[in-house]
């Protein structure tokens, strides 16, 4: 195996496991704070869509994001980054 492609799967092996590691500690961070203030919810969410988007670098398939906002599309993602897109900006918020 070539060391660039090494390189490449120990990469991406490290991005997987800090994702499982962030989605691990979004968790318990909503056993232990169970009403988190405005400013809280914002942090985790984003700490959640991070770690989504971690955990699907390791995910095959393809799949595409685009928001548009009337005839402008404002975000187009495919991949890890758009279940990122898809968990920070879906997420109900209270």
């Amino acid at each position: 195996m070539p060391e660039d492609q090494r390189s490449q799967q120990h990469i991406e092996a490290a991005v997987f496991y800090c994702g499982v590691a962030l989605l691990l500690l979004s968790i318990g961070l909503a056993i232990f704070i169970p009403n988190p203030t405005t400013y809280q919810l914002r942090i985790f969410t984003g700490l959640f869509a991070i770690a989504m988007g971690a955990f699907a670098l390791r995910l095959t398939g393809m799949l595409t994001v685009r928001l548009t906002f009337g005839q402008k599309v404002l975000i187009s993602a495919t991949g890890a980054l758009a279940v990122f897109v898809l968990v920070y900006f879906f997420i109900p918020k209270q």
